[in-house]
Order: C-alpha cells, then sequence, then structure tokens
C-alpha cells in the first residue's frame, strides 16, 4: 500500500511540475513536435516489495511523440506485456502467467549534458491493458501498469538515438476487492528515431 501511494505521490509531482511549465510557456511554443519521432522500448522488470507476488514481467513499447513544449514531450503508444510468475496468498500457490495488450501514454523531461550527445531524462508513463485471463491469478483480466524512473541517453547522429532507463513499476486493476497487485524494478532499453 506505501509502494502505491509513493509511485502515485511520484507521478502526480511530476506530472504537476510538467502541467505548470506548459502553462506558463507562451501559446506561440505549445505546439505539434515539429520533427517527428518514435519510440521502441524493450523492458524487464523483477517483482519487488510483495513477499507473495514473484510476477516479473517483459514489456514491449511503442511511443510516438505528438507534443513537445521546450524540454517536455508528450507521447502515445501501445504496450504489450509478458507477466511470468506465481502468487502466494492465503498460502496457496496460483501460477499468474498472461498476456497484455493495451494503449499507453508517455511524459517526459529530458535535458543535453552540455553541448555532448548525451542526455538525462525523468519520465513516467502509463497503460490500460486486456489480458488474456485474469491476471495475477484471483484478479482480473484488465489492469492498469504505472512507471517512473530516470533515463541516460546518446544521441549519435541527428535522427537516432538508444537510451537506458531504471523504472520502477506497479500494476494492478484499481479495484478494493480482486486486485492483487504487484510491483517490479527493473531496466528499459529504448531506439528513438527521428525524422
Amino acid at each position: 500500500m506505501l509502494t502505491k501511494k509513493i509511485i502515485f505521490l511520484g507521478c502526480c509531482l511530476a506530472l504537476s511540475a510538467s502541467a505548470a511549465a506548459w502553462a506558463s510557456a507562451p501559446k506561440e511554443e505549445k505546439q505539434t513536435a515539429s520533427r517527428q519521432q518514435v519510440e521502441v522500448q524493450a523492458e524487464f522488470g523483477k517483482h519487488r516489495l510483495f513477499s507473495n507476488r514473484h510476477i516479473n514481467d517483459y514489456t514491449l513499447q511503442i511511443y510516438q511523440r505528438f507534443r513537445q513544449n521546450g524540454s517536455v514531450s508528450l507521447y502515445k503508444g501501445l504496450t504489450f506485456e509478458r507477466g511470468v510468475g506465481y502468487t502466494t496468498d492465503d498460502g496457496i500457490r496460483r501460477d499468474s502467467n498472461a498476456v497484455g495488450l493495451g494503449p499507453a501514454f508517455m511524459w517526459r523531461w529530458q535535458h543535453a549534458f552540455g553541448h555532448s550527445k548525451w542526455y538525462g531524462a525523468i519520465e513516467g508513463k502509463g497503460s490500460i491493458l486486456a489480458y488474456n485471463r485474469a491476471f495475477p491469478a484471483d484478479g482480473r483480466a484488465f489492469g492498469f501498469q504505472w512507471a517512473i524512473g530516470p533515463r541516460i541517453g546518446y544521441q549519435w547522429n541527428p535522427h537516432q538515438s538508444l537510451s537506458l532507463a531504471y523504472l520502477m513499476k506497479h500494476n494492478s486493476n484499481g479495484f478494493h476487492s480482486h486486485n492483487p497487485g504487484y510491483n517490479t524494478v527493473g531496466f528499459s532499453l529504448a531506439y528513438t528515431h527521428q525524422w
């Protein structure tokens, strides 16, 4: 429960800061990103914090940037997740393996390190997922996935970059009952192309 509150608070603070920066910008800067940008992220998350939720996830996400205001960018996309593991609620082992698919949204604050090709970023993202079965076990066949964390990247030419993030994720369906949520911590490798 404490972890859910920390993740929720972190996302709220980051979104509030982004909204404040957006609101204070001149109207002419609030425009569609001038260059098309697509990003593919491959992630692995290892279960953490819940002793009775042993679920790891493998995630593939595809994003397209649709708005940019200075250092803040907004992305829309698609998430494909494969959850693998088990729960031990009530001392009973239940397999929890499923495949999920759904729309995604991401915000990112990005800043270059001087005049180098390296940059740092902080990002938060969320997805609504429909699963092929109730997931985790004793849950429901849909859920929400939230993630937040820092990212570091290298842009080797004007059109391509590679980056690595360390993310904390929370998955749950948002209900008070039948809501065996779980947390993961892991890495996200991303390739970005713009034209």
